[in-house]
């Protein structure tokens, strides 16, 4: 299919478009942010100026204003890419989609040795809290199965290769200024195993206020989270960067990076894409994909290629008009898992050249509470009056990147692209997935997820679709109507579960096949200890019919 003309140039070229009332609005950022810290010396770090001054405080060190300056360059270049990409209207109907190899094509060249995982380093992204399940406790040291946390878990795999091969990869966790400290304090308990554990913190950036364009953060040295956000996985790269650590592991003789996310149960070190990727030096980026099932609507994104590059595209990014295609298995039948591998000396030079800075098409789109497509997360701020007052109105953006975004870096003759099985895509969002992976659908060995032995379709496409309703979004009510003794519910033979309602499980509860569960307003619904549902619809006070 030929490439849409308007949509290669809206999305691979840095236009020179820039509409009057988006210039305005950066010309009054200049101006707003010149007094943004008053006290402060008015000393900018050499090279170009920027849309947020970075003046130097009399306490800050020479380095510390550079790191600073640094981060603002980021936000700056992010907030001008967003300003050009604002009124841009992409048809992505049109764009071609790459083909993916299957990782049953790759090759293991030949069994595990210690030289070859040697080359290798882990990064985990930890910087997420686990809002979604009604907690704001970082995701990475919140329990998950068996006593274990995310980050034990990745802590025990990176661990068990070590030890067993005598090799030292290490593992990397970029955190936000919302988990940093929590995780940090945890790290301790590691210090007896063979694993070099390197934390990192991503940077931050000021929201924006929806009406003004400005930010709102009331001063650089400012700390409300209110005011400030991690910018999203994308920004990685650039952290990982500007931490030194990424020019250490190129020192140590590192030369590839395998980035996923903590909560991705399924996203263990893969022998065979390492050794292809040592097989085959040409590639710089590898993406791994996974076919689309129907549960996973609003997960994941999808690869589109533009004019010979390879970009990413994020639900949120798409039109409402477009996105029944997007969801769909029609146009886009893979998405992606956020595993992703990298050269390491690769990805450096990408850096350096610049080649890692955002393109108009990048800065994520969020759904706005309101159901308002926009360029950027929008959300309403909960505080203080004093707080909403100071946030100009009480309704901020925030500009993102997905760290699958990188594609953009590289050419698409050194982009592999592999779909691998489901079981490579175990994300951990609510508490829907949540039971997935506490039930015994499951085993755990070596702190990676394996489908049970005794679980008859083996294939993880096929697991059961789990619907839990609002009585179990927060974590702690989905303990106590679940779990009350510890264990989950027995899901071998299970194809659909749906419950909504106050509905309460008893311990040793089976589920076969299709089973619905639905308490009335005002009514409840217990499960009695032992009880075996077959393809039932249980409502009322535990009336049962056949589905």
């Amino acid at each position: 299919m030929a490439s849409n003309p308007s949509l290669v140039r809206s999305i691979s070229t840095l236009s020179a478009f820039q509409r009057n009332t988006e210039s305005t609005a950066a010309s009054s950022i200049k101006s707003y942010l010149s007094a943004w810290a008053p006290d402060a010396e008015a000393q900018e770090a050499p090279g170009s100026p920027l849309l947020m001054p970075v003046p130097k405080a009399p306490e800050m060190s020479s380095n510390e204003h550079k790191k600073l300056y640094a981060q603002m360059q980021g936000f700056d270049h992010l907030y001008e890419t967003w300003v050009l990409q604002k009124s841009l209207k992409p048809d992505y109907t049109l764009a071609n989609v790459p083909q993916p190899l299957s990782l049953t094509d790759l090759k293991e060249e030949s069994p595990i040795t210690a030289k070859s995982l040697s080359e290798l380093a882990v990064l985990k992204l930890t910087g997420g809290l686990a809002l979604g399940m009604g907690t704001e406790q970082p995701k990475a040291i919140m329990e998950v199965l068996n006593n274990f946390t995310f980050l034990d878990l990745a802590v025990q795999h990176v661990s068990h290769l070590n030890e067993n091969h005598n090799t030292n990869i290490p593992l990397l966790l970029m955190n936000s200024f919302y988990t940093d400290t929590n995780v940090r304090k945890v790290l301790p308990k590691y210090d007896n195993l063979k694993t070099e554990i390197i934390p990192f913190v991503q940077r931050r950036y000021p929201r924006i206020d929806k009406e003004s364009l400005l930010p709102v953060a009331s001063h650089l040295n400012s700390e409300s989270a209110l005011e400030w956000y991690p910018p999203g996985h994308g920004d990685v790269y650039d952290a990982l960067y500007q931490s030194g650590h990424l020019e250490n592991l190129l020192n140590q003789g590192k030369k590839y990076l395998f980035i996923s996310n903590i909560d991705n149960l399924g996203a263990s070190i893969n022998i065979k894409i390492l050794q292809h990727l040592q097989a085959n030096p040409d590639i710089e980026m590898l993406i791994e994909l996974t076919d689309k099932t129907p549960s996973d609507e609003g997960k994941g994104g999808a690869l589109i290629e533009v004019d010979g590059q390879i970009r990413l595209l994020e639900s949120e990014q798409v039109p409402v008009q477009q996105q029944p295609l997007f969801k769909s298995t029609q146009k886009f039948p893979h998405i992606n898992t956020n595993n992703l591998w990298f050269s390491l000396p690769a990805l450096h030079q990408a850096i350096k050249s610049g080649r890692s800075l955002a393109q108009p098409g990048d800065v994520v789109v969020k759904r706005s509470r309101s159901g308002v497509v926009g360029p950027a997360k929008e959300f309403e701020i909960e505080g203080d009056e004093k707080a909403r007052s100071n946030l100009m109105g009480g309704v901020v953006l925030q500009l993102e990147r997905a760290a699958g975004a990188a594609v953009s870096f590289y050419e698409r003759k050194n982009i592999g692209i592999v779909n691998v099985p489901r079981s490579r895509f175990l994300p951990v969002k609510n508490t829907s997935d949540l039971l997935l992976v506490q039930s015994n659908l499951y085993d755990l060995k070596d702190g990676v997820l394996e489908v049970s032995d005794k679980r008859e379709f083996k294939d993880v496409k096929y697991m059961p679709n789990v619907k839990l309703g609002e009585s179990f979004v927060n974590v702690k009510e989905y303990e106590k109507r679940i779990k009350p003794t510890g264990t989950a519910i027995d899901m071998l033979e299970c194809h659909h579960l749906t419950v909504i309602g106050d509905v309460w499980f008893g311990e040793g509860v089976k589920v076969k096949g299709t089973v619905i569960i639905v308490a009335a307003q005002g009514q409840r619904i217990n499960i009695p200890p032992g009880a075996v549902l077959d393809n039932k619809i249980v409502t009322g006070n535990l009336r049962m019919t056949d589905h």
